[in-house]
């Protein structure tokens, strides 16, 4: 009999642990000495954060769950002194084709965690560079955005939550690939431009029963910026753009003709007034387009902003129709 007095585990007990899960394959190969304890240990922690990344939807467009771990980071964890160490433990698991390792510049290093557990799945060296090639292009472009807090989201929080609430509407992930293309496309257009065009992009993907994975179509076309979607898809949006050729060419004239009224208005005001209407349209501008170019900036506030305004100011001439 086991004395009382030992503070023993119990089986209520059990469930209140922090514990590890190690992959049987890793023990092995720790225990065959195929690799060292600062390895063995980096492995560990990659696998235990991949749980947290997948609680974080950290999905990238194929559905891969990535981790995301800066080298003062892995450091601290394993009390190392140098880089050197770290490089040399995550060269090892790469070589293994056990990780695959994007790296951002000055930031968090993204990582993938290979399918060990599935041997009818197995890649090969040729392909998993093939795909840490592809991806590193992928990021390369923004990823001075990444950033030591583990954060999936990319831009300023009130733009986010505005993307993320039509993309959850689409039952599409707002994964950073999508993010950077929602970034890339507010250089020139302003949010409800964006919006109208993801609305209109995805609408299109959507009528095309010919699409097996409109998810992944739909973020292919709005990272390109283009709005045709697919050689297969051009019948439907030539029915669309029939149907629709009449009511279209109406309201354009429509636009042209009350742009015409506003430039006219514009025209009678004073120089002063004049110059304070296209300032408060730049600053408009500017607030809706922050990332853009200066010169980008200043057109979209004398083609759009500065309409809007004069519709307010003669809004007892016109309809509510906002000119986009």
């Amino acid at each position: 009999m086991v004395k009382e007095n030992l503070n023993l585990i119990k089986r209520g007990t059990l469930n209140n642990f922090s514990h590890l899960q190690i992959p049987r394959k890793i023990w092995n190969l720790f225990l065959e000495k195929k690799i060292d304890p600062s390895t063995f240990k980096i492995y560990v922690e990659l696998f235990d954060r991949i749980k947290i990344s997948a609680t974080n939807n950290w999905f990238d467009e194929n559905e891969n769950i990535y981790i995301k771990y800066s080298y003062e980071e892995l450091k601290k964890l394993l009390r190392a002194k140098s880089n050197g160490a770290i490089s040399s433990s995550l060269k090892l698991l790469k070589d293994l084709n056990l990780i695959i390792q994007i790296k951002g510049f000055n930031t968090s290093s993204i990582f993938y965690l290979v399918n060990i557990l599935d041997n009818t799945t197995k890649k090969s060296t040729s392909v998993l560079q093939n795909f840490s090639e592809q991806s590193s292009k992928k990021l390369e472009t923004n990823n001075n955005y990444f950033n030591n807090n583990n954060s999936n989201k990319i831009m300023e929080q009130a733009t986010y939550n505005f993307f993320e609430k039509i993309f959850k509407e689409f039952s599409v992930n707002f994964t950073i690939r999508n993010q950077k293309s929602i970034i890339k496309l507010l250089k020139t257009q302003n949010l409800e431009e964006v919006k109208n065009y993801l609305l209109d992009t995805f609408a299109k993907i959507n009528s095309n029963s010919k699409i097996k994975n409109p998810s992944g179509v739909f973020s292919k076309i709005i990272e390109s910026g283009k709005k045709e979607i697919s050689p297969s898809s051009k019948v439907i949006q030539t029915k669309i753009y029939l149907k629709n050729q009449n009511l279209t060419m109406n309201i354009l004239d429509k636009e042209k003709k009350e742009q015409d009224i506003l430039d006219n208005y514009f025209s009678k005001l004073s120089s002063n007034d004049q110059n304070n209407l296209l300032l408060k349209a730049f600053k408009l501008a500017k607030k809706e387009m922050e990332n853009a170019p200066y010169k980008i900036i200043e057109i979209t506030s004398k083609k759009v902003h500065k309409y809007i305004l004069l519709k307010e100011l003669y809004s007892n001439k016109f309809d509510d129709r906002i000119y986009k």
